[in-house]
């Protein structure tokens, strides 16, 4: 598989609280993933650095010999216990408090790939030159398009599109959302955090991805949110499904 990364502080911020990682293995199985952090003063950057890193070791201890079936548990079990980590320190230190972060955790192998994920930080498929959102976001707006009370257009224009309804390290008891979808060589995997989301259309994203050559695509992404006018921090991290040897 490959990789391309990028991220940018954007137009608005003092600081880049966005964070990702990514670590191929050999074979078929790739992990990364994506931190978009809240909170004030250096909190919300702090969050996603020690989200990225708790989670990255987890990775890192434990991937290479997880079996087969096991990956649910792995993404739910290793932001579980970041998320705990992130809540302790939060009350152990006042500066820190109300830290939390956004997280897109992916584990791919098998033809499959998996996602748990918490906040409005997105997973896409890029299938056939059609992309399609795979996260469902934890947002107020998204509560209110799934009740029926919004529309998803109305939801692109509300003025509280940016309040999520669940983070890593806010709480105890926050759970991730486990998501999987199969994936075929020369699809695509998209990671992003809101700042690309929010300011670029779907089908702005599509066009950028079938028009691009790989090792472009995350540049090309940011570029033209920064262009667009995006105030808040970019990331965007894409996985190219590639064919698997006999």
């Amino acid at each position: 598989m490959r990789i391309t990364a990028k991220t940018d502080i954007g137009n608005g911020r003092a600081e880049n609280q966005d964070n990702y990682r990514a670590l191929q293995y050999p074979g078929d199985l790739t992990w990364a993933v994506v931190c978009d952090g809240m909170g004030g003063a250096k909190s919300g950057q702090t969050a996603s650095r020690i989200g990225v890193e708790l989670l990255r070791d987890a990775a890192e201890k434990q991937l290479e010999t997880l079996p087969e079936k096991q990956e649910k548990e792995f993404l739910l079990a290793s932001i579980q216990g970041a998320n705990r980590k992130i809540y302790e320190q939060s009350l152990a230190d006042p500066a820190m408090s109300g830290m939390g972060t956004t997280v897109v955790q992916a584990v791919v192998r098998g033809g499959v790939a998996h996602f748990a994920h918490m906040g409005d930080s997105r997973a896409y498929l890029f299938h056939h030159d059609q992309l399609q959102q795979i996260t469902r976001d934890h947002s107020y707006v998204q509560e209110m398009v799934d009740s029926g009370k919004l529309s998803a257009e109305e939801a692109e224009r509300h003025p509280k599109k940016n309040l999520i309804t669940r983070a890593m390290g806010v709480s105890a008891a926050a759970l991730a959302e486990y998501t999987a979808c199969p994936v075929k060589a020369g699809d695509i995997l998209l990671i992003c955090t809101d700042g690309l989301s929010n300011t670029l259309p779907l089908q702005t994203m599509q066009e950028i991805l079938r028009k691009t050559q790989f090792f472009d695509m995350a540049d090309r992404l940011v570029e033209q949110a920064l262009q667009e006018g995006a105030q808040d921090n970019i990331t965007a991290l894409l996985i190219g499904i590639e064919p698997t040897e006999a």
